[in-house]
């Protein structure tokens, strides 16, 4: 590892002490400590991080309020993707963005609550908070006021964490999909209540007679004149069920003379016929299936191991005189031993670059490697109906999976019909310009 390389990491890992410290000494913050005025005599310090912890609480509280949580959230996460090898992009307009959240956050807690009787005597919000909602209310009410400090913590959110936003109504729909396909189906059983019986229906004999549903039917439901009685009054009509026996047909054999027996022998079987030679065997399952094609082999292309083809300098030109160049042994010579090991270690990579695709549903696999000495280019055979664009859009996804510091898509490579991905070696090898002299005619 170079010294660049150790001196960024311990710089990072000084970072993360440092959040850590913050972290502990904000969330442990007690408005009672020293030195904040809202008591005296002071009391034992509660903080968690001592007196040094408790100072940088209460000036981090004073100044910028509930704000100092949007700053301390986003630092974390900046510094966990550099510790995980990761690299944030834009990283002026992400701090102006977070910057902007911390400034709207507070002055909306100080909008809602202007003070409480746990916090500071200066309010909540800190000066920060307190000082933009005091400019704002001086200038709009308070409708207009939470609407431009809701415009503004939204443009902070996209600046800071624009792929979050984005990408957040997506990933909440296939996290309610995937949840909803993981839970189990209840079904309820419950006992079936018994139907009770309906109550007969009243009609008059004259809507009963007028009604066109039933003119068809007056006829069977009209009573005989002898039967029922002149009343002005309601009369129950009932109707006697009909039921009609069907008789089942009888199945009638009809057979003729001059009909053949049935057909009760074997097969018809021709006696020049040649015997059967042996009784066929029925080959097992696993015999049966056709074997897969065989995937072919990843072509590697490793750098060549140059070898000098001059043992001494090329003669000068005429013009120089009697002009010696100077030896090689001058020169460095060229390190040897790099392709051996940069072969194993593209083909791990290639493995796990076949691995992300085929976890984002892109059935695409390397077909050729082709090593430099500081960038290795991968080669992607696409499966038929696979959009070009799918790999493009996944580039983010790609460099955290292969631990890159950043990738390089080429849709499509000129010429070919894959996809290359450009992606830096762990280990860069060093040209030496002795081997390149030596490459000379």
């Amino acid at each position: 590892m170079d010294r660049s390389r150790l001196f960024r990491r311990i710089l990072l890992v000084m970072f993360a002490a440092v959040w850590i410290f913050l972290l502990l000494s904000l969330g442990s913050f007690s408005p009672v400590d020293w030195p904040s005025h809202a008591v005296w005599p002071y009391q034992a310090v509660h903080n968690w991080c001592g007196h040094a912890g408790a100072w940088v609480a209460y000036w981090s509280f004073l100044t910028l309020g509930q704000g100092v949580y949007p700053l301390l959230f986003f630092s974390g996460v900046c510094i966990g993707l550099w510790l995980a090898g990761n690299r944030v992009s834009d990283v002026l307009l992400r701090t102006v963005g977070t910057l902007l959240l911390a400034a709207s956050f507070a002055s909306a807690i100080h909008l809602i609550r202007p003070g409480t009787s746990g916090g500071l005597p200066e309010g909540s919000g800190g000066i920060l908070g307190i000082g933009t909602v005091g400019f704002l209310r001086g200038h709009f009410n308070a409708l207009v006021t939470s609407i431009i400090l809701v415009c503004a913590f939204m443009v902070g959110l996209l600046l800071a964490a624009d792929d979050l936003v984005v990408r957040a109504p997506a990933l909440i729909g296939a996290g309610l999909s995937s949840l909803k396909s993981r839970t189990p189906t209840i079904k309820f059983n419950f006992t079936t209540m018994p139907r009770l019986p309906s109550l007969p229906r009243f009609v008059t004999r004259d809507s009963a007679m007028a009604s066109p549903a039933n003119g068809a039917k007056a006829s069977t439901l009209r009573p005989a004149a002898d039967e029922v009685e002149e009343t002005s009054g309601p009369v129950l009509l009932t109707r006697p069920a009909i039921t009609k026996k069907v008789d089942a047909p009888e199945e009638v054999l009809l057979t003729y003379p001059h009909d053949d027996p049935p057909a009760t022998e074997a097969a018809h079987r021709n006696a020049d016929d040649p015997a059967p030679s042996g009784a066929a065997t029925i080959p097992p399952v696993s015999e049966q299936a056709v074997a897969p094609p065989e995937r072919k082999a990843i072509i590697v292309k490793l750098p060549s191991t140059l070898k000098p083809r001059q043992v001494s300098p090329p003669p000068p030109p005429k013009d120089l005189g009697e002009y010696h160049l100077p030896p090689w042994d001058c020169l460095e010579d060229a390190e040897h031993g790099y392709a051996e090991t940069q072969e194993q270690y593209v083909r791990d990579k290639a493995a796990v670059l076949e691995q992300t695709l085929t976890e984002f549903g892109v059935d695409a696999s390397v077909v050729e490697i082709d090593t430099g000495p500081v960038i290795t280019m991968y080669e992607l055979s696409l499966a038929p109906g696979t959009k070009v664009s799918t790999i493009s859009g996944l580039s983010n996804d790609i460099q955290r999976s292969l631990r890159a510091e950043t990738v390089r898509i080429v849709a499509p490579i000129p010429g070919k019909s894959t996809v290359g991905i450009e992606v830096p070696n762990q280990e860069k090898e060093k040209v030496r310009l002795k081997e390149l002299m030596q490459l000379a005619p």
